[in-house]
């Protein structure tokens, strides 16, 4: 129970990281906009031959979370480059 109590305050502690970084704030609301526009285009379609998204519900759930997955390691590769960068900058690579 010890190991629970330590990992949520790792994960407390970078989240409130993560939300001080304004690129991560706008991407992220950016691409949760994205992907409810592209759901919302799928779902209201008239087209009579988009037949997978409306004979399989599931479909627009796995689509949608296969657009945040790929969002996600967008936003992944651009915060690590910036902390690789502050890193750089303040030369405590040389300690690794």
């Amino acid at each position: 129970m010890l190991s629970f109590r330590n990992i949520y305050t790792i994960a407390r502690y970078e989240r409130k990281i993560l939300l001080r970084s304004w690129f991560f704030r706008i991407f992220t609301i950016l691409s949760l906009f994205i992907i409810g526009v592209f759901s919302a285009v799928n779902v209201f379609d008239k087209n009579p031959f988009m037949w997978g998204f409306r004979s399989l519900p599931s479909a627009v759930i796995y689509s949608n979370m296969f657009l945040l997955n790929i969002f996600q390691s967008i936003i992944a590769v651009f915060l690590a480059t910036d902390f690789l960068k502050r890193d750089k900058r303040l030369n405590t690579s040389e300690v690794l």
